[in-house]
């Protein structure tokens, strides 16, 4: 696999992602995820970035479902494994 870094948010806060071309969708993961396993890196705090916003579900096509406004999705592979969360938008 491939892996890169980037540095997410403002002020910008690096993170390890594993790039994944069958996927529509680049997760990372965030304060408070309760079953999210270990990461090399902390969570992202979305409340600690400054240009950080949640994206309407009416601007994404991706939402499975929609909670408070924000685009939630859930993603999950044939060998078993699967995440969600809500769409966000900030700066790389």
């Amino acid at each position: 696999y491939y892996a890169v870094v980037l540095h997410i948010g403002t002020p910008p806060r690096p993170f390890s992602l594993i790039v994944d071309t069958g996927s529509s969708v680049t997760a990372i993961v965030c304060a408070g995820c309760d079953r999210c396993g270990r990461h090399a890196n902390a969570r992202f705090d979305p409340e600690s970035s400054h240009t950080f916003a949640r994206v309407p579900c009416s601007e994404a096509p991706q939402c499975t479902s929609c909670q408070k406004h924000t685009c939630s999705y859930s993603v999950s592979y044939q060998e078993g494994s699967s995440y969600s969360g809500f769409l966000g938008r900030d700066l790389l």
